[in-house]
């Protein structure tokens, strides 16, 4: 390997891969490209290798100035000719012709699943390696030991003294690159399932990638090798006679930060519910906010954090004499002044009015957050939502978003926001707390992460409530104020043991008059209450315990945030070609995930796909007092939807109804919906019946409200055909 790679190893991404090409075409009348086998509607297609181009016919060879395209453009395939023991494809960016001309086959990586992936934020995790060879990974992930060995590997990779046939081909940046804001390619051409030994499950992916360095000629790593159980067609290039050259720059996101940091803020809006019970503590969110906003006002980072403030009620047909649903009080950054400020929070009081029930609408206020409120120049964008009840989900029929907590954080994933829940545990609510509980967990779970950012308040406690308000908006600041130093956000013992006391010391600024009075409360107390002292006091450590917890976990959230802003200010460079194989899960804690598996589904397929779930949907409503028929009519709707609809027999499971099943049926998963058989519903009761309809209908919701979002999509072919524009849909949120 070059010497340079021993200094800093980092995956670069290819994000001009999507640029568009100028290519003859070809054929002038529209065509369809070929058919995969085995199925009936999903189209056979290829990823160029660097330094590929295009011909006007096959056997040709292209001219010397000829412009290649960018490495892993996805490409159709029209016709395959085989010519003087060389194969050769047709091949079109778009899905109907005309074609854009040939190329060899050589110089492609089949693609079957149109699977790519996305890194997780690697703010709590190692970084991720990928390795030639599959024997390798897998010999690594089944040893008894498998975090002590990749330490030792990663070590090795950067330190500069990498010895001849190194396992590792590239570790992944220590920067992160939103796929949101920059779309880049990571196609999966290949996987197999297998365990770690302490019985984690990974699955371990064959991916193509591009190095980021220009100047590196195109080498071609030996082709890994693989269990005889997974065959491939893929075409492989001829393994290069030597060792290939990987040459990455030097790129430390440290000195980056320092040149940008002065972009740096933060945005952060209390979700607040504002209904009868919560009176006490809107009035405190209202003073720490103030707070906040005085002592920030006065530092020397004051202009880089805004507060906003949203009230949420509940639904106004069950109760009309709520006033609204929800209410933007405080834009962020809108207030001019301080007093302009106060005027807008002060507002925020509690309704005179009950609504229908505990739960309120939660996510109407979450959505407001995401959709209302202007997140454009903030770079750390949290919500941090405040109630003592649960939320309405989408099955709830007083429900405005008709969205369930994971399709929420889904959407707000897709923002860059970090969701948070303080939730007042209050004895009015002993009934509601753990389904409440469940909800804001997934509500509020990080990408990626085996940690979510929920917090309970013991018996809804006033002062313990302020603390976390106050523990959040200080750790925020003193993330910003970090950022601005040129400085990462660090999450060691060390780094943040200082940092909780810092956030502490501010805190406790706030708090004087009330220690002070409970010191003098503690000194009062008699012998005879000692007992209930020590619970008081076994309580507090408890309580103290989860408050610095809680300050990791946002601590840990603003790094996340940090390496998104530095991947988009930093940027990477293309391009030379590896394949190669790495596990989705953090190697040294499989309880991480290191990849966001997705899918790239075009508009069309989206549209297949929320057709035959509303579909589905409509026949178990309409079948469900005679349960026997809901699979008997669902084989009518299934040759209506279908393509090929003589050849539709009887429905044995819901991956049958239309097209939908040949998206899914070869992914690395498992299908919580498709997979159901008559079977299974007969068995099922009501209400497990019910729970399955209530997933449908929020996947729909989420469907149709991702169609509808214009800047997520892209369009590979150019823009030809606005169907077949792409959004990389992540396999959590498919059905």
């Amino acid at each position: 390997m070059n010497g340079n790679l021993h200094k800093r190893i980092l995956l670069g991404f290819l994000i001009g891969a999507i640029a568009a090409f100028s290519a003859p075409q070809h054929a002038v009348a529209d065509r369809s490209p070929l058919v995969m086998e085995g199925k009936t509607s999903l189209y056979q297609r290829v990823l160029t290798r660097p330094g590929t181009p295009l011909v006007e016919n096959p056997g040709e060879e292209a001219d010397a100035n000829a412009e290649p395209l960018p490495p892993l453009t996805p490409l159709y395939v029209y016709k395959r000719v085989d010519l003087n023991g060389r194969t050769w494809f047709e091949v079109g960016r778009a899905n109907q012709g005309p074609t854009d001309g040939w190329l060899n086959a050589d110089r492609t990586v089949e693609w079957k699943q149109a699977m790519t992936l996305a890194f997780t934020n690697p703010a709590g995790r190692k970084q991720t390696l990928f390795f030639r060879e599959y024997d390798a990974l897998q010999n690594l992930v089944e040893a008894d030991r498998p975090d002590a060995k990749a330490a030792g590997l990663r070590s090795t990779a950067l330190s500069g003294e990498v010895p001849a046939n190194f396992p590792v081909v590239t570790v992944e940046p220590d920067t992160y690159i939103d796929l949101s804001e920059n779309f880049y390619l990571l196609p999966i051409l290949d996987f197999d399932e297998t365990y770690f030994a302490s019985g984690f499950t990974t699955q371990l992916v064959k991916v193509a990638a591009v190095n980021a360095d220009e100047e590196a000629g195109f080498a071609v790593p030996e082709a890994p090798s693989r269990p005889a159980a997974i065959e491939t067609d893929s075409v492989q290039a001829p393994a290069p006679a030597s060792e290939p050259v990987t040459t990455i720059p030097d790129v430390d996101p440290a000195e980056v930060l320092s040149r940008v940091h002065n972009d740096y803020s933060a945005g952060v809006v209390f979700v607040i519910d504002t209904t009868t019970s919560m009176d006490p503590y809107i009035d405190r969110v209202r003073e720490a906010v103030k707070l906040m906003y005085r002592q920030l006002a006065q530092s020397k980072y004051g202009g880089k954090i805004d507060f906003g403030l949203i009230g949420y009620r509940d639904n106004l047909t069950a109760a009309p004499d709520l006033e609204y649903l929800t209410r933007v009080y405080a834009n962020l950054g809108e207030a001019s002044t301080e007093e302009e400020f106060f005027d807008r929070v002060r507002g925020a009081a509690a309704a005179k009015a009950s609504s229908k029930g505990f739960d309120e609408d939660a996510f109407a206020g979450i959505s407001s957050a995401l959709n209302e409120i202007e997140w454009g120049k903030y770079q750390g964008k949290w919500v941090v939502l405040i109630t003592d009840a649960g939320a309405r989900s989408g099955s709830d029929p007083l429900s405005s978003t008709r969205l369930g907590p994971v399709e929420i954080n889904s959407l707000a994933e897709e923002q860059g926001i970090m969701l948070s829940t303080l939730h007042l545990l209050t004895e009015a609510g002993v009934s509601n707390h753990e389904h409440a509980k469940l909800q804001y967990q997934l509500l509020t779970r990080m990408p990626g992460a085996n940690e979510t950012l929920y917090h309970g308040v013991e018996a809804g406690d006033v002062q313990q409530f302020t603390s976390f308000v106050e523990t959040i908006a200080q750790s925020i600041a003193l993330q910003v104020e970090v950022a601005s130093d040129g400085r990462l956000i660090e999450i060691r013992d060390e780094a943040l043991a200082e940092a909780q006391a810092e956030v502490s010391r501010r805190r406790d600024e706030l708090r004087k008059q009330a220690a002070e009075e409970a010191r003098n409360r503690a000194e009062q107390a008699e012998t005879a209450a000692q007992k209930a002292e020590a619970q008081a006091a076994e309580a507090e450590a408890q309580y103290q315990e989860d408050l610095a917890e809680f300050q990791r976990q946002v601590m840990l959230a603003g790094r996340a945030m940090q390496l998104a802003y530095l991947g988009r200010e930093a940027g990477t460079q293309a391009p030379s070609f590896f394949e190669a194989w790495a596990a989705d899960r953090d190697l040294e804690n499989p309880a991480l995930a290191t990849f966001d598996v997705r899918v790239l589904l075009s508009r069309n397929q989206l549209s297949d796909l929320t057709l035959a779930l509303r579909t589905i949907l409509e026949t178990a409503e309409r079948t469900r007092m005679t349960p026997r028929d809901f699979f008997s009519q669902l084989q009518t709707a299934a040759a209506l939807l279908s393509r090929t609809p003589d050849q539709v027999g009887s429905v044995k499971r819901l991956a049958q109804v239309g097209i939908i099943g040949e998206y899914l049926e070869d992914l690395p998963y498992r299908s919580r919906i498709l997979e159901v058989t008559e079977d299974d519903w007969l068995s099922w009761g009501f209400d497990r019946q019910r729970e399955f309809l209530d997933e449908l209908r929020q996947k729909i919701e989420l469907y149709e409200r991702l169609s509808d979002e214009v800047t997520l999509w892209v369009a590979l072919d150019g823009g030809r055909i606005p169907g077949d524009a792409v959004y990389p849909v992540s396999l959590s949120s498919l059905p």
